[in-house]
């Protein structure tokens, strides 16, 4: 669910980037064509459509009323989203992703899952 929030908190600076060839700019594309699907056949509802188009604004929302209501929906709908796509998109997929793309010893696993963890959730 880290690497869902990540991709979809930072949409517009991925597709900015325009490295069509990179992991994160395909991954984005797969999680929003699937959350569309997912929205025609009225798994997700219209609101968390409408979140999910406006992650980005989630940085910002420390100006919004509703602030806590947003964060913790916006929560709920990375982990439908995570859960349903499975693997890269989950904690344990990313982990193993990151493992295997860069070798990464138990020390370093450790710090990432711990980083994981601790990671303030919308950066609000």
């Amino acid at each position: 669910m880290f690497y869902t929030k990540y991709l979809l908190l930072n949409k517009q600076e991925i597709y900015e980037r325009g490295d069509i060839e990179s992991d994160e700019f395909n991954d984005l594309l797969i999680l929003l064509t699937k959350e569309e699907e997912l929205f025609r056949q009225r798994k997700i509802t219209a609101e968390e459509h409408a979140l999910i188009n406006r992650a980005a604004e989630i940085k910002v929302f420390s100006k919004v009323k509703d602030k806590e209501y947003l964060a913790n929906n916006f929560e709920l709908i990375c982990i439908k989203l995570s859960t349903i796509l499975g693997g890269v998109y989950t904690n344990s997929g990313y982990i193993s992703y990151m493992q295997k793309k860069y070798n990464l010893n138990c020390e370093q696993l450790d710090k990432l899952e711990n980083f994981m963890k601790n990671t303030r959730k919308y950066n609000v």
